[in-house]
């Protein structure tokens, strides 16, 4: 049988710990806070990948919430274009027909301002009619106390020929 190092190396080991033993203690100890230490660094690395994977949840959920937001945004800001090109199609429809209306109201009060006028010319043309009628009658009245006189008169020369 042949001896390699690690056989050396075990019994050099085995002869040392016989030699000293609260030295081979002492390692042992110290290998074991070693040991608990690595046994606490990999739970603080675990704990951190959990936690590095929880932040990286919460970031891609907050990516995902923001996308979505910035979408929701997209669609409200079309939307407020698209009301605002309606209400300004119905704001040149509504100035289209309030000049119509207007146009129409200026027609109906020219018609009437011409109504009224030509109601006034009526009035005055009645008025100078009355008047002419008064004078006729006025002036065939006279004619007819005239023709009366003149039959009157007529009558006594007939009556003093007669006579």
């Amino acid at each position: 049988m042949t001896i390699d190092k690690s056989h050396t190396d075990f019994i050099s080991a085995i002869v040392e710990i016989a030699r000293d033993p609260k030295a081979w203690d002492a390692r042992v100890a110290e290998l074991r806070k070693h040991e608990e230490a690595a046994a606490k660094a990999k739970e603080e690395v675990a704990a951190r990948e959990q936690a590095m994977i929880e932040h990286r949840r919460a970031a891609e959920a907050a990516l995902a919430e923001t996308r979505r937001k910035a979408a929701d945004a997209e669609y409200l800001q079309k939307q407020a274009v698209l009301k605002e090109m309606a209400l300004a199609e119905r704001e040149a429809s509504l100035r289209i027909r309030e000049t119509a209306v207007t146009d129409q109201d200026h027609r109906a009060r020219e018609a009437i301002n011409k109504a009224s006028e030509a109601h006034n010319n009526l009035d005055q043309r009645e008025k100078a009619l009355a008047e002419r009628e008064k004078a006729a009658a006025a002036k065939l009245e006279q004619a007819k106390t005239l023709l009366a006189s003149y039959d009157e008169a007529k009558h006594r020369a007939a009556l003093k020929l007669a006579s």
